[in-house]
């Protein structure tokens, strides 16, 4: 804080957000202030839309203390204090463009009242409070699934495939916990702080850290942190521990749910899914932890971009979308080849006209709200879309789709007979 007795606010130098402004704002985000992402490397990031080129450091280098307020931390806060955009959010902001609401609009809804923190920051983004209200945690990339959209850094078994077939791979297991020397203390200053943690992977729910960290909120007094998932589904106890156990001892709890179809669609493009089995864990959920807010949370990609109307359909009849906020997609943006660009003009028609006659038919059958969601988020796909066809994606597409039917003895053009044209030249 300035020694002369005046605040940050009324220091001299460029002009600068007020918490009245700020709420406003189509480029400032609150989750610099208040929020940190923990990666499997044990690289620090501002949040999990970020650029991965703009990194806060190392957990294995610095405490999550100091890394708030060193200099990369403080130069994203002094340029969203001066209501500049910052050139890595850039993923927030063409979601926005597209009509998707983004990281940076949920962060100001839900943490409105931290925007007292820009009275007490100084005009080169020093913030003398480092208390985290939120944590992203990946604990590691050990996975059960080698799905088609992901890859060797974010799931061993996507390794183990590829050095079966003779790939020489750099990525490896990381467990970041193990790796971090007091790795643990690191969140002392933090526990009471805390209002919600998001876990996600590798696969969380087969990590013992996950566990041993909801061990650490319970022993702080913490049942009341909202704890939010992006999982495979896949299980629902590791090594003896049910997670359905944990869940019961928190108060609100959130499964994001990685579904990109339904049967065999869904288990070719997860593979590593049982589409019964993920039927099965749903209905234990329900009965054994009701409390569980459940999203179905797809990856819409090239690969399901026309099956994700289907897909909708099944998750509908079985319960697992029953309002609006039951459902949200994840737009892939990388890998490049599985991009949605890759489609040309005749099948982004294609896929216009394919949605249009879906919402017709579903506008009978669901309710206004939740018709009103899925037509938004029909729409943003639609509006994804780039003028520029990425044509030497296309070619990478088909190279990429024949050596996963070969190595896996899957037929993609067997479930998704509706992209013949991406295997038929440019």
């Amino acid at each position: 804080m300035p020694h002369d007795g005046s605040s940050p606010a009324e220091k001299s130098g460029p002009k600068r957000l007020t918490p009245e402004t700020a709420a406003h704002s189509s480029h400032f985000c609150i989750l610099p202030w208040i929020h940190l992402q923990i990666h499997q490397d044990a690289t620090v990031f501002p949040c999990c839309r970020m650029d991965e080129t703009f990194a806060y450091g190392r957990l294995d280098e610095k405490s999550l203390t100091e890394i708030f307020n060193d200099a990369p931390a403080k130069q994203i806060r002094a340029t969203l204090l001066q209501d500049r955009p910052f050139d890595a959010c850039r993923n927030c902001y063409y979601l926005e463009k597209i009509g998707k609401r983004s990281l940076r609009q949920d962060g100001l809804a839900d943490y409105s009242d931290s925007l007292k923190l820009l009275a007490e920051t100084e005009q080169d983004g020093s913030l003398e409070s480092s208390a985290l209200l939120y944590l992203n945690l990946r604990f590691s990339n050990v996975c059960n699934f080698k799905c088609r959209s992901c890859g060797p850094d974010s799931s061993t078994s996507w390794q183990a495939e590829l050095k079966s077939h003779g790939f020489p791979l750099q990525a490896k297991s990381v467990r970041v916990a193990a790796d971090v020397p007091n790795f643990w203390g690191s969140f002392d200053p933090h526990w009471k702080s805390l209002k919600h943690v998001y876990f996600a992977g590798g696969e969380p729910l087969l990590h013992d850290d996950h566990y041993s960290f909801l061990e650490r909120l319970l022993e702080n007094g913490r049942p009341d942190v909202s704890l939010s998932y992006n999982t495979n589904f896949s299980n629902l106890s590791f090594k003896g521990r049910s997670a359905l156990a944990y869940w019961n001892r928190f108060k609100n709890v959130k499964i994001s749910a990685s579904f990109d179809g339904v049967g065999a669609h869904g288990e070719l493009l997860r593979k590593g899914m049982d589409w019964q089995q993920t039927l099965h864990h749903f209905r234990l959920l329900r009965v054994m932890a009701p409390h569980v807010e459940f999203e179905v949370f797809p990856t819409v990609s090239v690969m399901n971009v026309f099956h994700i109307t289907a897909a909708l359909d099944e998750w509908i009849r079985v319960g697992m979308i029953r309002d609006k906020k039951h459902i949200q997609f994840n737009i892939l943006n990388l890998p490049r080849h599985l991009n949605l660009n890759i489609l040309n003009s005749e099948e982004r028609d294609d896929l216009a006209r394919h949605y249009r006659e879906y919402l017709i038919r579903l506008k009978s059958s669901v309710g206004g709200e939740l018709y009103g969601v899925i037509e938004r988020e029909l729409e943003s796909v639609l509006r994804y879309f780039s003028p520029e066809i990425w044509h030497d994606e296309r070619r990478r597409f088909r190279g990429m789709t024949d050596f996963l039917d070969h190595a896996r003895g899957e037929k993609f053009l067997r479930l998704f007979p509706e992209h013949l044209g991406l295997f038929c030249g440019d």
